[in-house]
């Protein structure tokens, strides 16, 4: 039954019940009891069974961990931090045939706390309350909340929450009355227990249950038992020698009903319990809009400071990389449109902080747009900090940190149609001002501080389309945004013409295809429009991605219905245009490589045009594994193979062709291989350092390691930090003192 609550007479009575049906089959109480907040029910739970041992699930002790790490689902630690801490609690995980495996008692707790510092060496990993929530969840392993007596029974408390998707689709998915959702849920009940007693051995399970061979209509089985019995009952001995009677269906009166209960206690928490333990936090909070959110943590007694404060400070070598991360989530524009002049009523909002060190002037724009009004808390960091926490209701004193904090900001933009359309961090060109005069206020607005808020200007250069921001981001990275995307109107109907005249599906289309087809598109842009900016071919890969998802979509729903005009001409020329899925695959189920962008299944099991398993085209993985940033798509080929190994020597051959002809040829000869030559670039320069002898470092892949380390590879692998790096002579810098001393030689 649901309970009202988690007061503990109401799980008293239910257990009682429990505990009736137990003596009424003869069968013994149960052992353990798995549990998502043990200290808190225990005693509840021990009045009942007193011999009963109550155990924490994992899977809740380790999403406790997941709640205190920075920027939530967004941080690219989570799943390493995750598989940290269920290892520090698992010696093996489950499968189809095995059970899980748990550490003992005292490896648990050591193996949690080498897995607690690890990530907080690492840094930007630790939230402020992770110190605190880290010393609650130790305390549980001392007690031996996550150590198992037995070894021998399944004890995850997976079959408990693998029922949540089941509650789930009940009470969403029909439209009924009260009476109607307890019949299926009784139905659902059934079934489900049906199908666990079936899946035991024929010694556990009882005689009526594999009478039913799974079948959940035990009412008529049982009549037809009870009939056929009758029946051998009443006919003569002789007759009925050698048949044997059917299993009825043992009723038990335990005094328990199925559905809504009349519970008289008072469902408020047990006053005598000296453990009370606070509700897990399972919610990511991070994904949440501002005002859940702020509703969520206020129900949970959490501090919405947490969610972006750092446990420990940042060195200066990474403050204003640490910033940024931090920062980057914080700051909103809502661009406005390229059409829209300086006096349109729909002005775009932004937040901005001079520098610490300047005296807080700033420039009055010159359109005569509406500043929007920003509210904006800050934080002194001169002198210690008294934080009051809700939870605990006492002061807790922080030493000051050199780090400058900002707290997230409150956007208040006028009512707008048009909807934030980038989220964009402006730290490079902004650097943060801490105010220490005013905290848990908003801050007057006098003429300087409005005119840092007034719309700034366009220069008259003649660049259409271009916003703002958008201007900046060029400025800084060299590359037009409009190059990016492509935009609705013209160049959303050529992309769509150009798809089904030369049948582009992702699954054929090579790197030198992608090349190619952006050549062709780019002329047909450049014919209705001279002015129009050129795509890059990432542009019309990830473009057709979107579109084969969208067709996919309305081919399984039969929706070709446009979004604006309710017109199905449209979408069902495109859908027919060009064939994605053959014979013997299923159309409501598709896959897309987020890597790659291309149609994973789209021939039947064992086709040789399907996607490989874990591994792209290019021979790199998929998905990184312990936090490690992979290549982008399309890597050279012969660099990468089946996902796990890198070869040295080709890649050091690629070195020199694409330093020969995108640097000495100066592009002329790079032909169908842009697309490879741009990614290859850009994984040698994220990847590589240079060291003080003026040597080359790339570091290699600790997830996918090196295919051979003999002879000349052998030679070139370099020790920094822990990690192996490859030596680059090709690309390597002679210091000028050597090359002073050779020629004096």
């Amino acid at each position: 039954r649901f309970c009202q609550s988690q007061a503990h007479d109401e799980i008293r009575e239910q257990l009682k019940g429990l505990k009736d049906r137990f003596e009424a089959l003869s069968v013994a109480e149960p052992e353990m009891a798995i549990v998502d907040n043990c200290c808190q029910v225990r005693q509840a739970i021990e009045d009942i069974f007193p011999e009963i041992v109550v155990l924490l699930d994992v899977w809740h002790f380790m999403m406790r961990y997941m709640s205190c790490i920075v920027n939530g689902m967004k941080n690219p630690y989570r799943s390493a931090v995750s598989r940290d801490i269920t290892d520090a609690i698992l010696k093996t995980t489950a499968d189809k045939l095995n059970r899980s495996e748990y550490w003992p008692q005292e490896e648990q707790e050591r193996r949690l706390q080498e897995a607690y510092e690890k990530w907080y060496r690492i840094g930007n990993v630790w939230n402020a309350d992770a110190a605190e929530k880290h010393e609650t969840q130790m305390a549980h392993v001392q007690k031996g909340c996550l150590a198992r007596p037995r070894q021998d029974i399944a004890t995850d408390g997976s079959r408990i929450e693998g029922t949540h998707k089941g509650w789930n689709s009940l009470q969403r998915s029909h439209s009924s009355g009260l009476e109607t959702l307890l019949e299926l849920c009784s139905d659902y009940v059934l079934r489900r227990n049906i199908r666990i007693g079936i899946a035991l051995d024929p010694d556990q399970s009882r005689p009526f249950l594999r009478s039913t061979y799974g079948s959940h209509h035990v009412g008529l089985v049982d009549g037809i038992a009870k009939l056929w019995n009758r029946i051998l009952a009443r006919a003569p001995p002789k007759k009925v020698a050698g048949l044997q009677l059917f299993p009825e269906l043992e009723l038990v009166n335990s005094g328990e009903a199925f559905g809504l209960v009349h519970f008289d206690t008072d469902p408020s928490p047990d006053p005598d319990s000296d453990n009370v333990e606070p509700k897990p936090e399972l919610v990511d909070l991070s994904l949440q809009d501002p005002e859940k959110r702020e509703a969520i943590m206020k129900d949970l007694h959490l501090d919405p400071v947490m969610l972006q404060r750092l446990l420990k400070c940042i060195p200066d070598g990474m403050l204003a990389k640490g910033l940024g991360t931090s920062i980057h989530s914080a700051i909103i524009i809502d661009e406005d449109s390229s059409n829209s002049s300086s006096n349109s009523s729909s002005s775009s909002s932004s937040s901005s902080n001079s520098n610490s060190s300047s005296s807080g002037g700033g420039g009055g724009g010159g359109g005569g747009g509406t500043a929007s009004r920003v509210a904006a808390v800050t934080s002194s960091t001169k002198g210690p900090e008294v934080v009051q926490s809700p939870s605990h209701q006492e002061q807790v004193q922080h030493t000051p940190c050199r780090c400058p904090y900002v707290h997230p900001m409150q956007l208040q933009c006028r009512p707008t149609s048009a909807r934030p359309r980038a989220m964009t961090g402006l730290l490079a060109f902004f650097p943060v001002k801490n105010n220490a005069s005013t905290t848990g206020a908003a801050l007057p607005l006098s003429d300087s501080a409005a005119a840092l808020l007034q719309v700034l200007p366009k220069p008259s250069d003649g660049a259409p389309g271009l916003t703002r921001s958008a201007r900046l981001f060029a400025i800084s990275t060299g590359v037009n945004p409009q190059s990016l995307s492509i935009r609705d109107g013209p160049e959303w109907r050529a992309f769509m013409d150009l798809r089904a005249e030369k049948k582009w599906v992702s699954y054929d289309m090579k790197p030198h295809h992608w090349v190619l087809a952006t050549q062709e598109y780019n002329r047909l842009l450049k014919l209705d429009d001279d002015e129009a900016v050129e795509k890059v071919p990432r542009t019309l890969m990830e473009k057709l991605a979107k579109v084969e998802s969208e067709i996919l979509r309305r081919l399984a729903t039969g929706d070709y219905k446009a979004k604006g005009s309710g017109n199905e001409e449209f979408w069902k020329k495109h859908c027919e245009a060009v064939r994605l899925l053959y014979n013997g695959t299923d159309r409501n189920k598709h896959n897309i490589c987020q890597r790659c962008n291309a149609i994973m299944w789209p021939y039947p099991v064992g086709s040789d045009g399907n996607h490989s398993r874990g591994f792209c085209s290019d021979g790199v993985a998929q998905k990184g594994k312990d936090g490690e940033m992979l290549p982008s798509y399309p890597q050279p080929q012969g660099i990468f193979s089946s996902g796990n190994s890198f070869h040295a020597m080709p890649f050091l051959d690629m070195v020199r062709e694409v330093y020969q002809r995108c640097v000495i040829e100066k592009n002329e000869n790079v032909g169908g291989r842009a697309m490879e030559y741009m990614a290859f670039i850009s994984m040698l320069g994220a990847r590589s350092s240079v060291r003080p002898d003026g040597s080359l470092l790339f570091k290699l892949f600790s997830t996918m390691p090196l295919a051979n380390r003999n002879g000349l590879v052998a030679s070139l692998i370099v020790q920094v930090d822990g990690s192996d790096h490859l030596r680059i002579d090709a690309l390597g810098e002679v210091p000028q003192e050597r090359i002073v001393e050779g020629t004096a030689e």
